[in-house]
């Protein structure tokens, strides 16, 4: 019996997610914008190789699809080097909540052209040791209208 409660305990532990106090905003920041373009509210996409929560050790992937409309990627990014982090402005200090404005390069689903746009995140940092063992460093709350998927998370059909 307690040979098993042990081997419950050391695997949560193991599970658990971490927050280190070396990431600086900025870089908290882009990882939010990573897992979104990840394909987080991508149609088709829950489950996939590329949201697989172990590529994201310091924030919880939730997808996010919407129940109301087709999400379907508006622009297609080649790497995460086409995303910049332009600015995080504090918009709530109660609950840690921060406005991301981020410059994303990428080509447009529709037309085919490439494009930057300038888009805005919002997301709220978990700073109690309980809510980011479960949660991670932060939550998205809002996304921007445009959807994004990096080129090699898209369905290969």
């Amino acid at each position: 019996m307690y040979k098993l409660m042990f081997i419950l305990v050391i695997g949560l532990n193991i599970s658990a997610l971490e927050c280190p106090s070396s990431k600086t905003l900025e870089q908290k920041a882009l990882d939010a914008i990573h897992i979104d373009i990840s394909g987080a509210r991508v149609d088709g996409l829950r489950g996939s190789k590329c949201l697989e929560q172990k590529n994201f050790p310091h924030a919880l992937v939730v997808f996010d699809a919407s129940n109301e409309q087709e999400s379907s990627p508006n622009f297609i990014v080649k790497s995460m080097e086409d995303v910049k982090v332009l600015d995080v402005k504090l918009v709530d200090k109660d609950v840690f909540a921060y406005e991301i404005t981020a410059e994303i390069k990428g080509r447009n689903s529709s037309t085919g052209k490439e494009q930057t746009i300038k888009d805005k995140y919002y997301f709220s940092l978990y700073t109690t040791k309980e809510s980011q063992k479960n949660y991670g460093c932060f939550g998205i709350y809002q996304y921007p209208e445009n959807i994004y998927l990096l080129k090699e998370c898209q369905s290969k059909e």
